[in-house]
């Protein structure tokens, strides 16, 4: 049984809380373009008096803690402007996913040919791809890829 306030965000069959997460890091940005860090985030968590690491915040983003409170889901969610239904609701989270790559800015032009195949796809097909995207970047950042070992 959990104490008060140690609810977690329901897990459902949708994408892991750390590709939901990364995708708000990736879309919502500074009005300069640059993507907000993780103490940024920390620094307005503490602010709006709800306390979350810059370490907490980068598990989160790593997958190494999958089930945050609703606490720390909620506060994460009024950071980013978004529903607390973007992490708990799939059907929520890819019609959120759908209107906030429309006002994506991305300026690497890499990126922007991803971007442009990408924005054909249907919000179902951008949340799968950005699953496997966070798969590679987990299989490159262990050394289990091909020509990175």
């Amino acid at each position: 049984m959990m104490a008060a306030g140690d609810e977690t965000a329901a897990e459902s069959e949708g994408p892991p809380f750390s590709v939901l997460l990364n995708l708000l890091f990736h879309l919502k940005r500074h009005p300069d373009g640059r993507e907000y860090t993780n103490q940024e985030v920390s620094d307005w968590c503490a602010a709006q008096g709800n306390p979350l690491s810059r370490v907490g915040i980068y598990n989160l983003r790593e997958g190494n803690s999958r089930n945050p409170s609703l606490k720390n889901a909620s506060i994460l969610a009024q950071f980013f402007e978004v529903s607390i239904s973007w992490f708990v609701e799939e059907d929520e989270a890819r019609s959120i996913a759908a209107q906030l790559k429309v006002l994506a800015k991305i300026r690497d032009s890499r990126l922007q040919t991803v971007a442009g195949r990408a924005d054909k796809l249907s919000p179902e097909g951008l949340l799968e791809a950005m699953e496997h995207v966070e798969q590679l970047r987990q299989q490159e950042r262990h050394g289990r890829r091909k020509g990175t070992e």
